[in-house]
């Protein structure tokens, strides 16, 4: 009994000896039960909000019974949230697009590596954002599309930034990016509706203040979100300094003009370098972070 009390006193951050209760204990054995109990509970039941009442400093046991919200500190609040991932393809001269939006200078130098890294980096969000031009590109191609990237970006939900409300969902708006693909994709890539392929009519529409929005989608549980574009809207998360990561794959080519990625900055911004992986074709995939 002794020996697992010692490991209850562990878990609930209680100043109990490693055998017995010391003369510094300030909680009774059965209140450490009654703790216990609703720890369990509360583990149970996935109410992160009842667990954390046991590791907020000062935590009573009429704090974690009575449902009030426990207030953790702002370092554990920071690590509760998931981070926003700006992925994109840019050009080695830093442009995302063409001047009419088009990417038909990307499908050169993609190859099977670059392809599988891709795929890798889109399972691992729990929600796709873009602007509005760019959803209405993905959701006109995606949901019959049977390429190695559709089932990734047609069964994790979406969320699409627009100030035009719910009518941005019924939008035709699309750029030269949807062309081009399209001009890409082989025959035997195209099928009826694919699995997830009718949630892009069910996206969430973001019409609010940017950081306020994204603040929202960050305090969501779940793995990270995951920024595809335009250029619009990710100089626009750059600028606010929202962007946690940026996930580049950057393409041999130069293209000399174009839509860029970082454009009117008030002032220089630095980045820490986290991984480089070339790809066969010269790709490379660059991981940053903010400096």
């Amino acid at each position: 009994m002794r020996r697992t009390m010692a490991c209850i006193s562990i878990l609930l951050g209680l100043t109990l000896g490693c055998g017995a209760a010391t003369a510094q204990a300030t909680k009774s054995e059965m209140e450490i039960r009654q703790l216990l109990a609703h720890f369990e509970t509360a583990f149970r039941a996935k109410d992160l909000n009842a667990v954390m009442a046991f590791y907020a400093p000062g935590a009573s046991l009429s704090d974690s019974t009575s449902h009030r919200p426990i207030r953790r500190p702002e370092k554990q609040l920071e690590a509760a949230m998931r981070e926003l991932i700006l992925k994109m393809s840019i050009s080695i001269d830093g442009f995302v697009a063409s001047e009419d939006g088009g990417a038909k200078w990307i499908f050169g130098t993609h190859d099977e590596a670059a392809a599988a890294w891709t795929v890798k980096t889109v399972w691992e969000a729990s929600l796709h954002i873009m602007g509005s031009r760019t959803f209405h590109d993905m959701a006109a191609y995606w949901p019959n599309s049977t390429e190695v990237y559709a089932p990734p970006m047609n069964q994790i939900p979406k969320a699409v930034f627009s100030k035009q409300g719910s009518a941005v969902l019924k939008g035709t708006d699309t750029t030269a990016a949807l062309r081009d693909a399209r001009a890409n994709a082989r025959p035997d890539q195209r099928a009826q509706l694919q699995p997830g392929g009718d949630s892009w009519a069910k996206a969430y529409v973001a019409s609010g203040d940017l950081a306020e929005e994204i603040a929202k989608l960050k305090a969501q549980d779940g793995k990270p979100i995951i920024a595809h574009g335009g250029a619009g809207f990710a100089r626009s998360l750059v600028a606010a300094g929202l962007i946690d990561q940026y996930a580049l794959l950057i393409h041999p080519v130069a293209v000399g003009k174009g839509l860029p990625l970082f454009s009117g900055l008030a002032a220089p911004r630095t980045f820490k370098l986290v991984s480089s992986t070339p790809f066969p074709r010269g790709a490379v995939a660059q991981i940053y972070r903010p400096a």
